[in-house]
């Protein structure tokens, strides 16, 4: 029996489905943002959601965006290598997009529950755990994002997304003719 891989490499059909799901959570329709801006909190921020070595008023190509996406996507994906099994495409990628999204603490089993419950075969338990993470903090203020009042509802949709996806309630190709056609927060993803 050969190495378990689950990371997403540069190159596979689904790294480009991996692009997709990340780019449009952090840019929605309109694409890459190609000029550096400050995110809620306050982090200088590109592209589709690149934060390292980014300076006020750097810009970038669409190329480059694409390039550090892939490398980002790569590189936060490789703890999904040492789970035990052979993990479905949908959960790789709603792993991997979690990754991105919430950093590598996430695959800290000292710290994180959905980590924990995958590498003890619970994968369907760490897809739920995709919604603990429902908070962001503006300033001193933290909110709670599956409120529609908090003004950060996009969270909750894409945590959503996240655990739909890993749980196979939406396979990758019909995310992907989704995202194509019809607004997130128009589609089949459930609370």
């Amino acid at each position: 029996m050969g190495k378990i891989r689950n990371s997403i490499v540069i190159g596979t059909p689904l790294m480009i489905a991996a692009v997709a799901f990340t780019s449009w959570f952090e840019s929605g329709p309109s694409g890459s943002r190609l000029v550096a801006y400050q995110d809620q909190g306050g982090v200088w921020t590109i592209c589709d959601g690149i934060t390292k070595g980014v300076t006020p008023n750097m810009r970038v190509t669409q190329e480059w965006c694409d390039r550090k996406l892939m490398e980002t996507i790569e590189s936060h994906s490789k703890p999904l290598d040492k789970v035990p099994y052979q993990m479905t495409d949908g959960a790789r990628l709603a792993w991997g997009d979690a990754l991105v999204n919430l950093g590598g603490s996430l695959a800290n089993p000292a710290k994180s529950t959905p980590w924990r419950r995958l590498v003890a075969g619970d994968w369907r338990g760490s897809c739920d755990a995709f919604l603990m993470y429902r908070y962001t903090r503006v300033g001193d203020t933290r909110r709670d994002c599956s409120l529609p009042v908090s003004k950060c509802t996009g969270i909750w949709t894409r945590r959503n997304a996240q655990r739909d996806l890993c749980q196979g309630r939406i396979t990758v190709d019909e995310f992907l003719r989704l995202v194509r056609g019809t607004p997130m927060n128009q589609q089949r993803v459930t609370d």
